[in-house]
């Protein structure tokens, strides 16, 4: 195992103004070989498990250029260090993530968190169905695993993911996942989160809060903002017809199929999509 001062870490400014402590063998890095590196070269995979905050705040500490984000759901605290970071360090930040009424009345994710990275100048963007939890940082350091972009997810939490540097190929993979996802969204007419949206989203939860205060009951709301990118694939008895999802911020549905046959959808209520196709059966692509 590496010591401390073999791995280079050293006690960043923020990690003192938290109260953390400096990071002992037992819980800082876990390095793992990947395969087998060229000559000259020392390729690493770290492995992390109870340091996610520590790494990720070093991270930011050594950003130069860019930091890239997709995480289903974030909080206000770890917004703030977002922000901080990159108003400090001077750098562009685009930040991929869901924006469902349901998790914000959960407190799963944050109205505030979302306005908070708009203000801060972040290109923020919201898809639906998404669970991918990926970090960047200037196109050489990232961080994939199971953490969520909240306090949960980076500090008491049980999570684990793997820090990725100095692995061209795989980081450039990663990179072009986030790119292609954000090139799609640009696209896309609901991809962007606005400001406009966000008053809108805080309105319903509003609404939902207040409900709640006068019956104490929790009524579900099904309201989701952000594109659909899904795809699917359907077989049926003439043969494959290609057709395209997508859902609108109401919950309505269309369904517009390529192959020449209108399929009418009435309604898609929450994230379960019943589709009656009798002998066919439904692949996503």
């Amino acid at each position: 195992m590496l010591s401390s001062e073999d791995s280079g870490s050293i006690q960043n400014p923020m990690k003192r103004a938290m109260g953390l402590p400096p990071a002992s063998d037992s819980d800082m890095l876990k390095v793992v070989p990947s395969w087998p590196a060229s000559e000259g070269e020392a390729k690493m995979i770290e492995l992390l498990t109870n340091n996610h905050l520590e790494k990720i705040l070093d991270l930011f500490d050594g950003a130069n250029r860019d930091i890239r984000i997709i995480s289903p759901f974030l909080s206000v605290a770890m917004a703030q260090r977002l922000c901080d970071s990159i108003r400090e360090r001077g750098l562009r930040c685009a930040f991929i993530t869901r924006f469902y009424i349901e998790d914000m009345v959960a407190k799963a994710n944050s109205i505030d968190a979302l306005e908070m990275l708009l203000n801060a100048g972040v290109d923020l963007y919201a898809v639906k169905r998404l669970h991918t939890k990926l970090y960047l940082f200037d196109h050489d350091q990232a961080i994939v695993g199971s953490a969520n972009f909240t306090t949960g997810g980076f500090k008491s939490n049980i999570e684990l993911s793997l820090a990725i540097g100095d692995q061209p190929d795989l980081l450039s993979e990663l990179s072009g996942y986030f790119d292609d996802m954000e090139k799609k969204l640009k696209a896309a007419d609901d991809g962007r989160v606005t400001h406009e949206m966000i008053e809108k989203a805080r309105a319903i939860y509003m609404n939902v809060y207040r409900s709640k205060q006068r019956t104490n009951i929790v009524s579900r709301n099904y309201t989701m903002f952000g594109a659909a990118l899904d795809r699917f694939l359907i077989q049926d008895p003439d043969g494959l017809v290609l057709v395209v999802l997508r859902v609108g911020h109401e919950g309505k549905g269309q369904l517009l199929n390529i192959g020449g046959h209108i399929l009418d959808l009435d309604e898609v209520i929450g994230l379960l999509i019943t589709l009656d196709l009798r002998a066919g059966s439904r692949t996503r692509l």
